[in-house]
């Protein structure tokens, strides 16, 4: 069973490597004058990536398209009970909105994570929901 993996994962990292090369031949690269600043705001690192993505105008995976709503709805941050709101002051509670935000926050990565894969079929990944049973 070890040898299946491993040739799986072998063959998924060669993959994985063609394509990065591929999209590396294909990247174009400016300098940093080149570049439009753009203020951000306060963004927590763990949100960087669906920021990011949305100012490239990437296409997101769903969790991204939710952790960006967050963002512009409830909070900016919420790490260790320190809110940092929209306008960029902090707070120590969460208002209903930013709590409701909040709830359905930790029960889609509670159920991504150790759950079922409830939310996996509404992410359009019914494969891995059946394999998450």
């Amino acid at each position: 069973m070890s040898d299946k993996i491993n040739a799986a994962l072998a063959a998924e990292q060669a993959d994985a490597e063609a394509t990065t090369t591929q999209e590396a031949e294909l990247l174009p690269t400016a300098t940093l004058d080149e570049l439009e600043q753009v203020d951000l705001g306060t963004v927590a690192a763990y949100d960087i990536s669906p920021v990011m993505m949305e100012l490239f105008g990437l296409r997101q995976p769903l969790y991204f398209q939710f952790l960006g709503r967050q963002l512009r709805a409830a909070y900016r941050a919420n790490t260790r009970g320190t809110i940092m709101e929209k306008d960029g002051t902090t707070s120590n509670e969460l208002t209903p909105l930013q709590q409701k935000w909040n709830d359905e926050h930790w029960l889609l990565q509670y159920d991504l994570m150790f759950g079922k894969g409830y939310a996996l079929g509404r992410m359009g990944r019914d494969e891995l929901a059946e394999d998450a049973e």
